[in-house]
C-alpha cells in the first residue's frame, strides 16, 4: 500500500500515524496530477478530500484511471457543493488574497455529473450521499486539529487585524474554535447560530456536514 501527498508535512504526519498504529503502508510525496507509477499499478485507489483539490481536475482523474488496473475500483470521498464546508470556505475566501490564476472549485468533485465527466469513460460510477459527524470536546480542539489540516483556515485567520470586528454564523465547531482563536488574537468575534442565540463551547460539540462518497 502506497500513500502520496503534494505537502511534505502532511507525508510526515501521515508517517508518523501509520507507524503508531502498525500500518504497513509507504509514504512518499508526489503530485495527483503527475503520479510516478507505471500504468495499471494498483488494485484500488482511494482518496479522502485530497484529489478534489487538484489544480487541473482532468489531468488528476486521467491519472487515477491510468494508475488502477482493468477491474479495478476507486472510492473517492468529497464535500459536497451544497455542504457546511462550501460555506465556510466562502466565508475564508473574503479575508484571503485572490490567486493570480484561481483554480476550479474542489467543490466541483462533489458534483455527480461532473464526476461523470472526469471518470465516467474509464469505470462504472456508483454515488452515496452520507454525512460525516465531527467529535470535539470543545472548540480549543477542534481549532488545534483544523489550524494542522485545514491551511486555507490559518492563512485566513492570520490576514485579519485587530481592528476587524468578525461575525461567525451557524459554522459549528469549526467557527467556534476560529472564533475562540480570534479572541486570543484579540479581535471581537461574535457567535451566532441559525436560531440567533450567541453560541458556546458545550462539554462536547458535534458537527455534520453532507458528504459526496463515490465508489465503483
Amino acid at each position: 500500500m502506497v500513500g502520496v501527498a503534494i505537502a511534505a508535512d502532511l507525508v510526515d504526519a501521515a508517517r508518523t500515524i501509520g507507524q503508531t498504529q502498525g500500518l504497513d503502508i509507504r509514504y512518499e510525496i508526489g503530485d495527483a496530477e503527475a503520479l510516478r507509477f507505471e500504468d495499471a499499478s494498483f488494485d484500488a485507489v482511494v482518496s479522502t478530500f485530497g484529489v478534489m483539490f487538484a489544480s487541473r481536475p482532468e489531468v488528476a482523474a486521467a491519472e487515477i484511471a491510468r494508475v488502477v488496473r482493468p477491474g479495478g475500483r476507486i472510492a473517492l470521498t468529497t464535500w459536497a457543493p451544497d455542504s457546511n464546508v462550501f460555506e465556510m470556505f466562502k466565508v475564508m475566501k473574503t479575508f484571503m488574497s485572490a490567486p493570480p490564476s484561481p483554480p476550479p472549485s474542489p467543490f466541483d468533485w462533489g458534483r455527480r455529473e461532473r464526476v461523470v465527466e472526469m471518470l465516467g469513460a474509464h469505470f462504472e460510477l456508483g454515488f452515496e450521499t452520507s454525512q460525516t459527524i465531527y467529535h470535539a470536546h470543545d472548540g480549543n480542539e477542534v481549532w488545534e486539529t483544523a489550524s494542522l489540516e485545514m491551511a486555507e483556515l490559518l492563512r485566513a485567520v492570520r490576514a485579519i487585524d485587530k481592528r476587524t470586528r468578525v461575525l461567525v454564523v451557524g459554522a459549528g465547531p469549526v467557527g467556534l474554535a476560529t472564533a475562540i482563536e480570534l479572541g486570543h488574537r484579540g479581535i471581537d468575534c461574535p457567535i451566532v447560530e441559525r436560531n440567533d442565540r450567541v453560541g458556546y463551547a458545550s462539554s462536547r460539540s458535534y458537527w455534520s456536514t453532507p458528504v459526496s462518497a463515490l465508489t465503483c
